[in-house]
């Protein structure tokens, strides 16, 4: 863990340190993956959805003169604790803080969970010259393949060996036999 990562862990559990259940239990309740205002929220009546879309796609949340990701708060209204340092949502969709669809992790985890980046939108696949396609996780060589499919199909078979229910998969485990 990078000191940096490690300072956001430690302000963030002084931060949360300073909240309870029962301050936000009276102040909040979750329906779905919505945490709605018991009583007036700045200009919402009661029973209005709280929160905004931030720039980086979580959903935050104004609290006791704090900003907050609200699906820490919603983990900590649905468990009772403030959860581990890391929690992931399941579907990738940062928005969707449907309890069901969080879970804890480490950091590490949550980065296998990530979105495929570059030209060709799979993960674990990148292009070679002559038009051949390398199935990689991390530094580690899994083949060069003659199309995109191939390579991404050896690397979620690998990445699903791995990673397990973390590991972000180019096909659902039905399409790739």
């Amino acid at each position: 863990m990078s000191t940096n990562t490690k300072n956001s862990t430690v302000l963030m559990r002084q931060k949360e340190a300073l909240v309870s259940f029962a301050d936000l239990s009276a102040a909040f309740r979750v329906e779905g993956g919505q945490l709605i205002c018991v009583g007036r929220y700045g200009t919402r009546p009661a029973g209005s959805p709280v929160g905004r879309v931030h720039d980086d796609g979580y959903v935050r949340v104004r609290f006791g003169g704090r900003s907050w990701n609200a699906h820490r708060i919603i983990w900590m209204l649905t468990h009772g604790e403030w959860p581990s340092a890391y929690l992931d949502h399941k579907d990738g969709c940062r928005t969707n803080n449907h309890p069901t669809n969080l879970r804890p992790c480490t950091n590490s985890d949550n980065q296998r969970n990530s979105k495929a980046r570059g030209k060709l939108g799979l993960k674990g696949v990148v292009c070679l010259p002559r038009g051949r396609f390398q199935a990689e996780i991390g530094k580690t060589y899994l083949g060069s393949f003659a199309t995109p499919e191939e390579a991404a199909r050896v690397y979620d078979l690998v990445a699903s060996c791995l990673y397990g229910e973390f590991a972000r998969l180019n096909f659902s485990s039905g399409a790739s036999a």
